[in-house]
């Protein structure tokens, strides 16, 4: 597996949302564009790219939440016929697109009744949060520590959740804080067991003297990550199978187990039995199986088990409710992603089959500015070439790219509804084609523009927020201390 390969996975794989202040100025009213910098996308009809953006571009009052939502209202009634709507970013460390998700969310609540928020995050690791924004219990940011991702561990994340307490505080309807990944076993399991020796402490036994190598109570994701990777697959095998073995336990004794649980316990504690044997699921190692094959394979299983655990939140905290999402543009566009020299099955393309025209995807980019990520040396390790957490600072997006036509056509902040695009255009031919876009996740390496991944925006999402200019997102004070980070903000 090559460096480029291993770092991509990394991208995908490890790791998110929204809040604060920052001076107005930089979004308002999208600015005109020097006709001296449209770029060869243009054309002379009416639909070409450039044109299309600048007709059809809400520009944005504001990507901080609070204030009216007079800008967000024109996509309003699509909104209310959606039961579930993703939304993505370009990067896993930048303010802005964290504020401007935080700020969908707000809309979404109060005007369109949406109730779950859902973050790419393990599912059992959320629980506690949930419980604070619902019951006030706990130190809010003790409890995004303990999602144990330093992508999460911002204080955009941080004021997101305290707006989310603060409005269960003032209204009878709650929202729910729900983790939807089923990435990482440990913690899971542990919450499965211990329900489990409540109900059945015979099997709790046997599960915790078989799984106890797994059931630490701290770890750092990114060491665990590569620890099971390099076990032998006799071992992957094994506890995968004792996974399965958990999860049809809860299954065969279901009216017993929900008697001494309770309901709501019994199911919270059987979904993470399920989280466990999928997160064990994804190292499985197939006979025979390529290496490219069995990457699909594992990105395929997760994003599935990320579309089965939003469905349950659907009905599990209370029957009914919709959904906002929080992921990388990866994980929540319609199409296959890219990986592994073929097209991984993402979540959001399981939810457009599930759902139908009740999911839709947001996808973010940008066009220049800050953001937060963990680097790559040049070498061929992963675990020697992965550099501290940093801030970048990449300058404005070539012409012919993404962010270099979004930034010549308006200028400013906006969103796009791409379902507005009209087929056989200039414009509908440009958004449905591969184009190169600047994008990374966990790890960010800064290349050349004919290194840059290409996306067909117009396939993957049904709307798109285009930032202009960003800055990095603010790490909390336990993830400045891991990697030295000075508050410089």
């Amino acid at each position: 597996m090559t460096k480029h390969t291993v770092t991509s996975l990394f991208v995908i794989w490890a790791f998110l949302l929204a809040s604060c202040t920052q001076a107005d100025g930089r979004n308002g009213a999208a600015k005109p564009v020097d006709e001296t910098t449209a770029t060869a996308a243009e054309t002379a009809s009416d639909e070409s790219p450039v044109e299309w953006i600048r007709s059809n571009a809400i520009s944005l009052n504001s990507v901080t939440p609070g204030g009216s939502f007079d800008d967000l209202r024109a996509i309003g009634p699509a909104m209310d016929e959606l039961r579930v709507i993703g939304l993505g970013e370009a990067t896993h460390g930048t303010r802005e697109f964290f504020q401007f998700k935080h700020r969908m969310l707000q809309f979404l609540v109060e005007e369109h009744g949406y109730r779950v928020f859902g973050i790419e995050a393990n599912f059992v690791d959320c629980i506690p949060i949930n419980d604070f924004v619902t019951t006030g219990e706990g130190d809010p940011e003790a409890l995004v520590h303990g999602m144990n991702f330093w992508t999460w561990d911002t204080e955009e994340v941080l004021d997101l959740i305290l707006w989310m307490r603060d409005y269960n505080l003032k209204n009878d309807k709650k929202i729910y804080f729900h983790g939807y990944d089923a990435q990482f076993a440990p913690p899971a399991l542990r919450y499965a067991l211990d329900a489990l020796a409540r109900a059945d402490s015979e099997k709790a036994a046997y599960f915790e003297e078989h799984l106890s190598a797994y059931l630490r109570e701290t770890f750092v994701y990114e060491e665990y990550s590569l620890q099971i990777f390099n076990e032998s697959d006799a071992l992957k095998t094994a506890r995968h199978d004792l996974s399965i073995e958990l999860l049809e336990t809860f299954d065969a004794n279901v009216e017993r187990y929900s008697r001494e649980l309770g309901d709501r316990d019994f199911r919270f504690a059987r979904t993470a039995a399920f989280n466990a044997e999928r997160a064990f699921a994804a190292y499985r190692p197939l006979e025979g199986e390529e290496p490219a094959a069995a990457q699909i394979r594992a990105f395929n299983s997760r994003d599935r088990a990320m579309a089965d655990l939003t469905l349950w939140g659907l009905e599990n905290y209370e029957p009914g409710l919709k959904a906002v999402l929080w992921a990388h543009n990866g994980h929540v566009q319609n199409t296959g992603f890219p990986w592994a020299g073929g097209k991984a099955a993402v979540m959001g393309m399981n939810l457009k089959d599930d759902l139908g025209a009740e999911y839709a995807s947001l996808g973010f980019g940008f066009g220049e500015g800050g953001l937060q990520a963990r680097g790559m040396g040049q070498g061929e390790s992963y675990a020697a070439d992965l550099r501290p957490l940093q801030a970048f600072v990449v300058g404005p997006a070539p012409g012919h790219t993404v962010g270099g036509v979004m930034t010549a056509a308006v200028g400013g902040d906006f969103l796009l509804d791409l379902t507005r695009l009209t087929p056989d255009t200039p414009a509908w031919e440009w958004f449905m084609s591969p184009q190169p876009m600047r994008a990374g996740g966990g790890v960010f390496v800064d290349a050349p523009v004919e290194e840059w991944g290409k996306i067909s925006i117009g396939k993957a999402f049904d709307y798109f927020v285009f930032i202009e200019k960003t800055t990095r997102a603010r790490p909390l004070e336990r993830t400045r201390a891991r990697f030295g980070l000075e508050k410089t903000w």
